[in-house]
């Protein structure tokens, strides 16, 4: 269980030193990174995953502190029967989860920065959405291709 609390902790921190650094260095400017690929966008999100419902921010602080908190108390539970492809992503949801969280109740409202929109028409997002992101297609693969065992 210390091994799971560290991993966690070592995501949340790199979600949320780059957002320092993002409040710190590039406070509501952009910068091309990688031209034509890559920007890195100062947004404050207000809303859910990618910007959605921007009109709701109490409900997904609501939202985010109960599946938190879920998440973790089904880990805690059940970590003896988990495989290590659901504890991994269950770290990934509650990374990504915490990460956001942390904004959420010292901002009110998420910071995102990063920004593809040169190539694809994408809102900008942070690095505890792309934990989230990845928890959902390692999810899905257990659940589709490996028929894991939940």
């Amino acid at each position: 269980m210390i091994i799971l609390i560290i991993i966690i902790s070592m995501l949340i921190f790199v979600d949320q030193i780059s957002k320092y650094l993002v409040i710190t260095k590039l406070y509501k400017i952009s910068l091309n990174i990688i031209p034509h690929l890559l920007n890195f966008t100062y947004v404050e999100n207000r809303g859910a995953l990618f910007g959605l419902g921007q009109s709701f921010t109490i409900f997904f602080l609501i939202a985010n502190i109960i599946i938190v908190l879920a998440l973790i108390f089904y880990m805690t539970k059940k970590r003896k029967l988990l495989s290590k492809s659901f504890t991994t992503v269950l770290i990934l949801f509650i990374s990504g989860g915490i990460g956001n969280l942390i904004d959420r109740i010292t901002k009110g409202f998420v910071i995102d920065f990063l920004d593809i929109s040169p190539i694809f028409d994408w809102p900008v997002f942070n690095i505890a959405d792309i934990y989230v992101v990845i928890a959902c297609i390692l999810f899905s693969i257990l659940l589709l291709v490996k028929k894991e065992k939940l």
